[in-house]
């Protein structure tokens, strides 16, 4: 199934993926492939250019990747590639393909089990493009790419439970009370961002300069957002919802969480 995945989503128009159902034939039954499983093999090989074959060798991540979207762990699909490639070779097929991805999501689940999933993908985009704010401005302040930038997001990807923790490690780095979002870094998450801002009760500051429409995210914005957060996922769901987020968060760095090479 994992290989009429990749093929499917490599070699299939994108919109027929969405439009049509695809089936794998083994004797007399007929699978069928889940349009969101598809959709997001070929968003995940495109936004990486990635291929089932490179360099003489199977691509490995790429096969662990498709299982996860086929077990609807979109997450940890695109972590998997992030930390594989170090980078996103196309970022606006990846921040359109998971609006999208999220959309099919919605419509797939909404009458079956499991009905959660996509408000779920939705608040993890949305915190995770909350925090991107912070976690980009320790970033250009520490220096991009570099040792001490690896360092300072791996701190901050590492104490995500609570926003107190984070804080304190940002404030490290930052003397500022507020960080910036922009829209430009990605419409899918900006959106979900102000999103979670308004459900939680915080004032969505939105403002536009030469850069482009932006949200400031203060502390007291992630705190509120964070309480409302908790109250939808109590418990042990917060540790699950947490760690999808993390992945999330760093596979919006890349280059901080590349897989070491083998040899």
């Amino acid at each position: 199934m994992v290989y009429a995945l990749q093929a499917l989503g490599q070699e299939v128009n994108p919109k027929v993926l969405e439009r049509f159902p695809f089936y794998l034939v083994e004797g007399a039954q007929e699978i069928p492939l889940p349009p969101r499983a598809l959709w997001l093999s070929h968003v995940l090989q495109r936004a990486f250019a990635s291929r089932p074959d490179e360099g003489g060798e199977v691509n490995r991540p790429l096969g662990e990747a498709l299982r996860y979207a086929l077990g609807d762990l979109p997450w940890h699909a695109l972590y998997t590639l992030a930390r594989r490639y170090g980078r996103v070779a196309d970022r606006f097929s990846l921040e359109d393909g998971l609006m999208r991805y999220a959309s099919l999501l919605e419509k797939e689940v909404g009458m079956k089990e499991n009905t959660d999933l996509s408000q779920r993908f939705r608040d993890v985009a949305g915190l995770t493009g909350l925090l991107s704010a912070w976690v980009g401005y320790v970033e250009g302040q520490v220096g991009r790419n570099s040792q001490e930038a690896k360092r300072a997001v791996v701190k901050l990807l590492d104490n995500l439970e609570r926003p107190g923790d984070f804080l304190y490690v940002a404030a490290y780095h930052l003397d500022s009370t507020q960080a910036r979002l922009y829209e430009a870094g990605g419409a899918f998450f900006y959106q979900e961002a102000k999103r979670l801002l308004q459900e939680a009760g915080a004032r969505a500051q939105e403002a536009e300069e030469g850069s482009g429409r932006f949200l400031n995210v203060s502390q007291d914005d992630l705190h509120r957002v964070y309480a409302h957060l908790a109250a939808r996922y109590p418990g042990k769901a917060w540790e699950g919802f947490i760690y999808e987020v993390r992945l999330s968060l760093a596979s919006r760095f890349p280059q901080y969480i590349r897989m070491e090479k083998e040899g």
